[in-house]
């Protein structure tokens, strides 16, 4: 297994804002849709991982804050353009990693979940799409949400590889394989929005992770 950079200490928790009590589907509705294509809002998402990269290594620094903040600010607005809901993705997303990855398979392990497909029978057909809609509740805060990232992330003992370091190259290749969907499309060409939709959520994940491990609320 490969060797992991050191944790940083456990930062002390901030108190959280309003908006982050706030339903984060609430929020999502209050940003007006931008009157760009989504190929445009892309590139600037790609563009906004180089801050956060800065500001993560090879150390956390002060302007770590505000680029998390920006990034997710924007993904909450590509969601509302594609008329996409961020907390309904999320959850779903959780829920489908749950079954993915049971905790007592995959604890203290980094394997991806194929590894366990002999005992869970999930294959790469499962999809968000399969899942109840009764499993969403758009009153969840951007708090709720993150402890739940967090809580997942400690059941299944992923705390020593979830470095601010590692974390930003995994938000970096799920921003890659959102992007992949739009790479040859045109402007106004339609897309597959059940596959939007994961992505989207895996982006979403692991900046809120980072916001959570750093000890930054991102609304």
């Amino acid at each position: 297994m490969s060797s992991f950079s050191s944790l940083p200490p456990s930062p002390p928790k901030p108190s959280p804002s309003p908006q982050s009590l706030q339903s984060l589907e609430s929020l999502q509705q209050s940003i007006p849709p931008s009157p760009l294509p989504p190929r445009s809002l892309l590139f600037t998402l790609i563009s906004l991982l180089g801050p956060i990269s800065s500001s993560i290594h090879p150390t956390p620094l002060s302007s770590l804050p505000s680029s998390l903040t920006s990034f997710f600010s924007h993904l909450l607005l590509l969601s509302q353009t594609l008329k996409i809901s961020l907390s309904t993705s999320i959850q779903k997303k959780l829920l489908l990693n749950s079954k993915k990855y049971p905790a007592k398979l995959c604890k203290g392990k980094s394997g991806k979940y194929t590894s366990y497909t002999e005992q869970t029978g999930v294959t790469t057909s499962l999809t968000t799409q399969q899942l109840s809609e009764d499993t969403v509740d758009l009153n969840l805060s951007y708090i709720n949400l993150r402890d739940s990232i967090t809580e997942f992330a400690e059941a299944r003992s992923w705390s020593k590889f979830h470095t601010p370091s590692n974390l930003l190259l995994a938000l970096t290749g799920e921003v890659g394989e959102l992007v992949e969907i739009f790479q040859w499309l045109g402007e106004e060409e339609g897309y597959d929005k059940e596959h939007v939709m994961m992505e989207m959520a895996d982006c979403a994940i692991y900046v809120m992770r980072i916001g959570g491990v750093c000890g930054v609320d991102l609304v």
